[in-house]
C-alpha cells in the first residue's frame, strides 16, 4: 500500500484547483470580521478522530475610552480577503488524506482529517492604566467575543469530524466521488457559519459591542 496526497484550495472570496500526479490536498479558508479571544482549547485537544490545532496572533491597540478603542481596532485590525478591515480574523483549514491501494484505489477507511486554526486578535495595551469601569467594559466585550468565537471553533471542529465520517464511512472506492461529498459538506458548513454570523449580527446581540 501506497500513500498518495491530493488537495485543492477554496475560500470563500476565491477557488482555485491545483492536482498533480501524486499529490491531492484541499485547504478551506474562512474568515470572520468579529472574533474572541478563546480562553479554554480543551476542544481542540482530542486522541482520535480529527485532529486540531490553533495558532494565536495578536496586534496591539491603544486608548482611553471606548472610541479610541473602537478606531485603533479598525485602524489596526486585520483585512479580510475584500480588504475590510476587521476588530479579528479567523482562518481555518481543514486538510484530508488517505491511502491508496497498489491499484491506485483510494483506501478511505484509513482516511485522516486535520483542522489548523489561526486567530488574530486585538490586545489592549494600556489595560493596567485605564480607568476601572473602561477595564470592565474591556472584559465584558472580550467575554462575549470569546461566546460568539466559540460558536465558529465549534462549526469548524464539526465540519472535520463530519468530513472524517463521511470518508470512512463511504462505500464507494471513488475518490473523485468523496471529494464531492466532501466539497457538498463543507458548502453546507460554510452556510451554517454564515447564517451564525447573521442570526448573532456578527456577534452584536451576544454582547460584542464596546461603548
Amino acid at each position: 500500500m501506497k500513500q498518495r496526497l491530493s488537495a485543492c484550495t477554496f475560500s470563500n472570496s476565491l477557488f482555485s484547483r491545483k492536482q498533480c500526479a501524486l499529490l491531492y490536498s484541499i485547504q478551506i479558508t474562512l474568515v470572520v470580521c468579529l472574533v474572541g479571544i478563546i480562553g479554554d482549547f480543551s476542544a481542540l485537544d482530542r486522541s482520535e478522530g480529527a485532529t486540531e490545532n490553533i495558532t494565536m496572533h495578536w496586534y496591539d491597540i491603544r486608548g482611553l475610552n471606548p472610541y479610541e478603542l473602537r478606531a485603533q481596532m479598525r485602524l489596526l485590525g486585520p483585512k479580510d480577503f475584500s480588504d475590510r478591515s476587521c476588530y479579528a480574523f479567523t482562518r481555518w483549514k481543514i486538510e484530508w488524506t488517505w491511502p491508496e491501494f497498489e491499484d491506485g484505489m483510494p483506501d478511505l477507511k484509513n482516511a485522516t482529517v486535520k483542522l489548523k486554526l489561526d486567530m488574530t486578535l486585538p490586545r489592549w495595551v494600556d489595560y493596567d492604566s485605564a480607568p476601572l469601569e473602561l477595564q470592565r467594559k474591556w472584559d465584558k466585550f472580550l467575554r462575549a467575543l470569546k461566546h460568539h468565537e466559540d460558536g465558529h471553533v465549534k462549526r469548524a471542529i464539526t465540519a472535520a469530524e463530519g468530513i472524517e465520517r463521511a470518508l470512512r464511512a463511504e462505500e464507494s472506492p471513488d475518490g473523485h466521488a468523496a471529494h464531492s461529498k466532501i466539497r457538498s459538506l463543507i458548502s453546507r458548513h460554510l452556510v451554517s457559519d454564515e447564517l451564525y454570523d447573521t442570526r448573532s449580527m456578527g456577534g452584536l446581540s451576544q454582547g460584542v459591542l464596546i461603548h
